[in-house]
């Protein structure tokens, strides 16, 4: 239908388009005339003429015809009112051929059980972001944690990462199980009640135990605020997406196993509303880590249960922060400051911000994490916050401190 108008109709008006209803003559294929008279034309019946009206469904899925002031309201507000219009065009019509006894058939005719009056419904699209943030934890996002470019993290009033052009770009590239972020639209609903989601991953072995995906499921704006650090969107315009994929037998034992990660993933999730918005967001996961839950420990007993998971070791520093850290002597690009620069592929704290905020995903609440790496400076073991990605250096490796796991 868009196509067709031509142009973006979200500062318009459905009364401002000034539609009229047309009737279009059947190709042959659409109908048949059991006599073979052929030269068969469609018109409207005089007595029921064909008519061309606005309606939307309301939230009981029952259809509503827009009222007079609503016609001369902006697509735009519509929308933002949870509103979709659409045009319904029906009428009684007639089959004639040119030959023939009886060479005529009209619709509806009760006398062949067919009473409903011919419609078609026609869906318009507004015009307004399909995908426009991928939002995960956002609690320590302010201007200082940004590189700047809000084109790619949009920092004010925690939006989230920007949905890039290339895939490989889009936030997340690393990921554990139970881990969620919302994915966010402007001016299109897509909320599980009128939109179909689907997910589709690149990995061929999908039923196997290292295999990784996503769900979506309905979003639960009121936890982003209790919770604290997730924005709150228009439940209307946000799902919820959360990984699956390995994670440990369990998380006090010391001989605890873990399925490998099917690594590298693509993972595309797809959604289809009901005004026939095709929504996409495609992302590639390249690592993928395990925790340890509520334990913490001292360094070699964290290394060890790592490596005891079998694929597995402790995750270094650059792979879950991007941090300056100055006695490491490996200052990260042109970060000038000892705290995470939101970014994908920065890491897994970089990425997905405070983790221990992720309900549901078994990341307990420990201020500090172990590294693998040490100090080239002070030969000590460098830890990380858990919730900036600060980088310190200052204790020995006998402190008890969280545990995060990588894939090798």
């Amino acid at each position: 239908m868009n196509t067709a108008l031509g142009s973006d109709v979200s500062t318009k008006t459905p009364e401002s388009l000034g539609l009229l209803a047309a009737i279009k003559q059947p190709e042959s294929s659409e109908v048949i005339d059991v006599d073979g008279d052929g030269d068969i034309k469609l018109s409207e019946d005089k007595d029921n003429p064909v008519s061309l009206e606005w309606y939307y469904e309301d939230e009981n899925n029952k259809e509503v015809k827009l009222t007079d002031d609503q016609t001369k309201t902006t697509f735009e507000k519509l929308v933002k009112s949870g509103i979709y219009p659409y045009i319904k065009v029906s009428g009684g019509v007639a089959l004639t051929t040119k030959y023939g006894v009886p060479n005529f058939q009209n619709y509806p005719d009760s006398k062949i059980a067919i009473t409903k009056t011919p419609y078609r419904n026609f869906n318009v699209q507004v015009g307004g972001e399909a995908i426009k943030y991928a939002s995960p934890h956002m609690l320590y996002s302010a201007t200082a944690y940004s590189w700047g470019d809000r084109s790619v993290f949009d920092w004010v009033d925690w939006n989230g990462f920007v949905a890039q052009n290339d895939y490989l770009n889009n936030f997340p590239s690393v990921g554990a199980n139970g881990l969620f972020f919302y994915l966010i639209t402007e001016n299109i609903d897509n909320s599980l009640s009128t939109t179909k989601w689907i997910v589709r991953t690149s990995d061929p072995d999908k039923g196997s135990p290292g295999a990784i995906t996503a769900t979506v499921a309905k979003s639960e704006a009121p936890r982003a605020v209790v919770v604290g650090g997730f924005k709150a969107y228009d439940a209307k315009n946000m799902v919820l997406v959360t990984l699956k994929g390995p994670d440990s037998s369990s998380k006090g034992a010391n001989r605890a196993t873990a399925p490998k990660a099917n690594l590298p993933v693509d993972i595309e999730i797809i959604g289809e509303t009901k005004q026939g918005v095709m929504l996409s967001y495609s992302f590639r996961i390249t690592k993928w880590f395990i925790n340890r839950g509520e334990y913490i420990d001292k360094l070699q007993e964290q290394k060890d249960w790592c490596n005891n998971l079998g694929d597995y070791k402790l995750a270094s520093l650059r792979e879950l922060s991007n941090a300056n850290f100055l006695l490491h002597q490996d200052k990260y690009g042109n970060n000038p400051d000892n705290y995470y620069k939101r970014a994908v592929h920065g890491g897994l704290i970089t990425e997905w911000g405070g983790l221990a905020y992720y309900q549901g995903d078994k990341f307990h609440n420990p201020t500090y994490g172990w590294t693998s790496d040490f100090s080239k400076s002070t030969g000590d073991p460098i830890y990380i916050n858990m919730n900036d990605a600060a980088l310190n250096g200052d204790r020995d490796d006998q402190h008890p401190y969280y545990a995060l796991c990588s894939s090798k």
